[in-house]
């Protein structure tokens, strides 16, 4: 009896149930594939990190500095001395 009641109610509000339906089916899709990028943005990261153990570079943003050596993106704020370079490159622990 009260299913009955239930199904009758959401036939006369069908349009309306339709749109939620949509709307949530939508949400929904649209969360895990934000899950699903961020999943996969992490691992492109971590592939390309892989093997690197320090970066050094001139002063200024850690973020540039990343970028610009590691993935290529933006321009690098300065440059390090030649004297700087040959004393880091010396370093034992240095490849």
């Amino acid at each position: 009896m009260l299913a009955k009641m239930i199904l009758q109610s959401m036939w006369s509000r069908r349009t309306s149930l339709g749109i939620v339906i949509v709307t949530s089916a939508l949400g929904i899709g649209l969360i895990a594939g934000g899950w699903a990028m961020e999943s996969a943005l992490k691992k492109s990261f971590a592939r390309a990190l892989a093997g690197t153990d320090l970066i050094v570079g001139a002063r200024g943003s850690p973020t540039n500095l990343l970028l610009s050596s590691i993935f290529g993106f933006g321009n690098p704020l300065g440059l390090v001395s030649w004297s700087a370079h040959a004393r880091i490159s010396a370093l034992p622990e240095v490849a």
